[in-house]
């Protein structure tokens, strides 16, 4: 993204950043951190901040519950109360579903979720509604405090190319999430607690044999103290 200046994103901006990553940064002072951080990463800490706060949103918003976009009516008005609760209540009875049978759950999951895919006209119409649910998803990042501070230019232009950008990055996100909750095994993400959390591990749960089977996708990529002077993440 072009148009972003880290040269004047100082002091209380910077703590803002590390405490909305708490669970994927220790919350400490940014220097206290960045100094702890073999040499050779120290001067892209600040940018791998910035990506792993919205790849965090990502994750929070996208993959936590796999019916984050369903409506009962895929024309529904924005803003609507219950399209704004359907997917979360969704969720719920997925859980409770869950918590019960796990594998008649991920069935049900699964059926529900490959309803929304385009190969009726219901499907067509909730896809629209996702990629028009991301866009306004986007539209409320951009205006956060802590991005406005990125841009190098708060004008009509930066702030029109910096949306185009997190259009690309959200969009990516949501379609990968939609994909994965349409198959039979679905997505679990950990981390662990070191200095810096880039992204957690990615694990494949559940099957067609044993809906407890929890296989390892992606590894974490972290960032560790280094203690030895050493230059290896």
């Amino acid at each position: 993204m072009s148009d972003v200046n880290l040269t004047t994103f100082l002091g209380n901006r910077r703590w803002n950043l590390i405490s909305h990553l708490d669970g994927y940064c220790v919350q400490e002072d940014f220097d206290s951190i960045n100094s702890s951080l073999p040499r050779s990463l120290q001067s892209q800490f600040l940018p791998h901040l910035v990506a792993t706060y919205l790849f965090k949103d990502c994750v929070d918003r996208f993959f936590t519950n796999p019916f984050w976009y369903v409506v009962p009516r895929p024309g529904i008005k924005e803003g609507d109360g219950e399209a704004a609760c359907f997917g979360t209540q969704l969720y719920e009875l997925y859980q409770n579903i869950l918590a019960t049978n796990a594998k008649d759950a991920h069935l049900w999951r699964l059926w529900t979720t490959r309803f929304c895919h385009p190969a009726t006209v219901f499907g067509v119409e909730m896809i629209s509604h996702r990629i028009s649910t991301v866009k306004s998803i986007c539209k409320d990042v951009l205006k956060q405090e802590l991005l406005q501070s990125l841009l190098s230019d708060p004008d009509i232009s930066a702030a029109s190319h910096g949306l185009s950008w997190l259009h690309r990055i959200y969009n990516d996100f949501a379609e990968i999430s939609v994909k994965m909750s349409a198959y039979l095994s679905y997505v679990h993400l950990d981390g662990h607690r070191v200095l810096v959390i880039e992204h957690p591990a990615v694990y494949i749960c559940g099957g067609r044999k044993d809906p407890n089977e929890r296989r390892l996708q992606k590894k974490a990529v972290v960032y560790v103290e280094d203690r030895d002077g050493s230059s290896s993440s």
